[in-house]
């Protein structure tokens, strides 16, 4: 019986398995690379290595409009009564600030008066965000005129990332420069 189906075996008890029949290796003749060659190939490498873990973004549009589409988006499960008010408050209030912030650090300047172009959403990246991070910690608050707590800055973290996961969900941008253990506890370096 063993012989009818292919790849069926008997073992030293008599009793049957199946293992799929090998296939034929094919032996390729070795070749010389060049140096150029090898070099062609990591830069090859390094660059599908990249696309695959930073993704190809698709979205064309600036942080601002993406805010937008994000607050609008989260306006609709708080009428449903799935969102908690206070999670679209404070996206409604922190995430336009953060704009304006993000913004300063990518085109430079440190003058409040002077305006920025919104920052296209692809183009920001985790260095800018622990800037921001950083930038914050050390921000004295404009209403006590003390410095902002970490634990503040941990909830403008997570409003942050919240608003990241949601652009990646939806296709806007597919990498995330800001990472679920980024969120903890701002630290004070």
């Amino acid at each position: 019986m063993s012989g009818e189906i292919k790849g069926l075996h008997t073992n030293s008890k008599g009793y049957y398995r199946w293992q799929p029949p090998m296939r034929k290796v094919i032996e390729i003749n070795q070749s010389t690379l060049t140096l150029d060659d090898y070099l062609e190939a990591v830069r090859a490498y390094e660059a599908a290595k990249r696309n695959w873990e930073l993704g190809v973004a698709t979205y064309e549009g600036t942080f601002k409009q993406a805010v937008e589409e994000y607050i609008k988006a989260q306006e609709l499960p708080l009428i449903a009564g799935d969102k908690e008010p206070a999670t679209v408050y404070r996206a409604k209030n922190t995430l336009p600030k953060i704009d304006e912030e993000l913004s300063r650090i990518k085109f430079g300047g440190k003058s409040k008066a002077k305006s920025h172009p919104s920052a296209k959403l692809t183009s920001i990246t985790k260095d800018d965000v622990e800037k921001w991070q950083k930038q914050k910690l050390t921000q004295k608050s404009e209403r006590t005129k003390k410095l902002l707590s970490p634990s503040t800055v941990d909830t403008y973290m997570r409003v942050l990332q919240g608003f990241f996961t949601w652009c990646a969900t939806e296709g806007e941008n597919k990498r995330k420069p800001i990472h679920q253990n980024q969120t903890s506890k701002a630290q004070t370096n």
